[in-house]
């Protein structure tokens, strides 16, 4: 009858009350809905072929119900700066979004009038490199103007892949007075040119770099460079390698990168304190949409209900004498009213956690 009614009640939990079970919000789990707004112009700028060109980005915003502000992260598509698009990477900006960041993927201008296209070694990719850098930055102030995008402007993160990659690392590593706020870049299959490592310094943002051993665009010598170089003058920077790979590893290693990425962002997002974000619970529709990344086993292994942190709120008990038996009946009637006799892990309301001090004993 014990177990029935745990079964019982704790379903009851997770239907109607989900943001009770989901406590933590760790920007590492895919807990959202997603709103997506496309084709956003985010400004105008003139293009390579002497004509203005208007620049859009695609949004994707975590659906929590709330008003919290929220940490964003700009994803800048690949191309070798003369083809692509930002709806190739649909659904790596979803997964970041369910994670709970507000995501930007952006279209910046490519230089179509070049014959070929570039890589790692143009010795013209100086310029392909200064106007995406622009229109990056271009759109990180449009972002912070919106307040309604719900944008924490202290914690920005920018990444890429490819050229897109190239775009985000010399965003984030330059003396721009906008590039400051940025908090961390990610890098997939790019690097900063081996000719401008001494761009780096020391005020740089932390760095993860993916990188493929036998990309034949983008050298890996060149990516460990670049680490090599931040972590000298002091950056936190980790270069993740995949051995034997080439340049489409965000094609091939897209779970590990974007598994990886997110315990890499997440202390970030939350103020790099080390310690996972706690937010009052609040009735939120249940998120039923699955994130299409599957979850490999050992991430969920060990997990059980007495890991899970705890809320926090402003309790406000009902004056009820404590001398209540202390019941899985009396706990599921006493549930709505916030009976502080049935607060058994003392964290100032009562919810499921309770369910499982109550069950243990």
């Amino acid at each position: 009858m014990k177990k029935l009614l745990f079964v019982l009640f704790f379903s009851f939990i997770i239907v109607a009350f989900p943001s009770v079970v989901r406590a933590v919000d760790n920007y590492i789990d895919s807990i959202y809905q997603v709103k997506t707004t496309q084709n956003v112009v985010y400004g105008q700028a003139l293009g390579y072929n002497g004509k203005q060109e208007t620049l859009l980005l695609d949004l994707y915003q975590p659906e929590d119900g709330g008003s919290e502000k929220r940490p964003l992260i700009i994803f800048i598509h690949g191309g070798s700066f003369v083809a692509g698009d930002k709806s190739v990477y649909t659904d790596n900006a979803v997964d970041l979004a369910k994670k709970g960041y507000v995501v930007a993927s952006i279209n910046y201008r490519l230089d179509t009038t070049h014959n070929t296209p570039y890589n790692a070694k143009s010795p013209d990719l100086d310029k392909p490199i200064s106007s995406s850098r622009a229109d990056t930055l271009m759109a990180l102030r449009f972002l912070l103007s919106k307040p309604e995008y719900r944008i924490n402007d202290k914690i920005v993160f920018v990444g890429g892949s490819s050229a897109g990659a190239i775009t985000a690392l010399y965003t984030a590593y330059s003396e721009e007075v906008d590039a400051k706020k940025i908090k961390a870049v990610y890098s997939i299959a790019g690097t900063v040119i081996d000719s401008d490592f001494d761009l780096i310094d020391k005020g740089d943002p932390p760095s993860i770099l993916f990188s493929g051993t036998t990309d034949g665009i983008i050298p890996y010598e060149m990516a460990k460079g670049t680490v090599d170089k931040l972590k000298k003058v002091g950056v936190k920077a980790v270069l993740v390698t995949y051995k034997g790979e080439g340049h489409e590893i965000i094609s091939k290693e897209n779970f590990d990168i974007h598994q990886r990425l997110a315990k890499f962002l997440s202390p970030y997002a939350q103020g790099k304190t080390g310690k996972k974000k706690k937010v009052t619970p609040t009735v939120t529709s249940a998120v039923t949409d699955k994130p299409k990344v599957t979850v490999k086993p050992s991430i969920t292994k060990g997990l059980s209900p007495t890991s899970i942190k705890q809320p926090t709120a402003t309790p406000t008990f009902t004056p009820t004498p404590t001398t209540i038996p202390l019941t899985m009946e009396g706990l599921i009637e006493n549930y709505l009213s916030n009976n502080a006799a049935f607060d058994l892990n003392k964290d100032g309301i009562v919810n499921g956690f309770d369910y499982f001090q109550l069950y243990k004993k």
